[in-house]
């Protein structure tokens, strides 16, 4: 199967164009230091969804590391 032609390249790529033009438009309301570190939410929602959508195995280890990122995004956000 041609890359041009893989459903879920194109999807991918699609996703990406319009999750970069949200997160400029979201630039221009919010300082890039503030918004920046939401980004490590990316990993704890990735845990959130291996266990829910993909049934994988949790952890106290991985329940730790979430709640330690939420945590350093609270302490920066106040």
């Amino acid at each position: 199967m041609s890359y041009a032609v893989n459903p879920y390249l194109v999807i991918g790529l699609v996703l990406y164009g319009l999750l970069t033009i949200f997160w400029v438009w979201i630039l221009t309301f919010v300082p890039i230091s503030v918004a920046y570190p939401f980004v490590a939410l990316a990993f704890v929602l990735t845990l959130v969804a291996g266990v829910i959508l993909f049934r994988e195995p949790w952890s106290a280890r991985l329940v730790l590391g979430g709640a330690m990122i939420v945590g350093g995004l609270l302490v920066i956000t106040r």
